[in-house]
């Protein structure tokens, strides 16, 4: 997904360049079959991690900045606030990819979401939510020259959620990655 390089609201820029594709590679040791494989990762971010969807009550003011059309999506300058650490969160995945992530029962696009969560104090007071990410893990690009296995990974949104998100199970990051690249089903 394209993003541009920053969104002009309010009469000031929000960076977007952070959200750009990125690669990034980690090696994993197969728990089965004690094989080590290294993992390069084709990471994307959805542009539903900084904008909000028009829907129910809400209606496009004179000065929202519109991201995408179909739906009507615009920018949101406190989902945008968060992409600093999403970005660390998706990183920290590929530096630990023993870092467990859960399957959720919540589906996309025909299939599960993976997800990662992290709590965060709520800014107008005493209390949590969770900062909830949302992304799939598909088998990527074959044939690197180094031998590397490719995985693409996409963020499909990223939002604080006071509700915990139901999940089927459990599963290191690396292990995804591993059933990703075999063409394992996840559930």
């Amino acid at each position: 997904m394209f993003h541009p390089s920053s969104i002009s609201f309010r009469g000031e820029n929000f960076d977007l360049t952070h959200l750009r594709q990125d690669i990034g590679r980690f090696s994993w040791t197969s728990k089965d079959t004690k094989e080590n494989a290294e993992f390069s990762v084709r990471m994307r971010f959805s542009n539903h991690c900084y904008s909000e969807e028009i829907k129910g009550a809400r209606v496009i003011r004179e000065d929202d900045v519109i991201v995408e059309r179909m739906p009507m999506r615009v920018f949101c300058p406190m989902r945008h606030d968060k992409t600093y650490l999403l970005v660390q969160i998706m990183q920290g995945l590929i530096q630990r990819p023993t870092t467990s992530v859960a399957l959720t029962t919540r589906t996309t696009g025909g299939g599960k979401n993976w997800t990662v969560y992290r709590l965060y104090s709520r800014p107008d007071g005493p209390g949590t939510e969770r900062y909830t990410v949302f992304f799939s893990v598909t088998r990527g690009f074959d044939g690197l020259p180094d031998g590397a296995r490719g995985i693409d990974v996409y963020v499909e949104s990223a939002y604080l959620k006071e509700q915990r998100v139901s999940v089927l199970k459990h599963v290191p990051f690396g292990r995804v990655a591993e059933m990703a690249s075999n063409g394992e089903p996840f559930f």
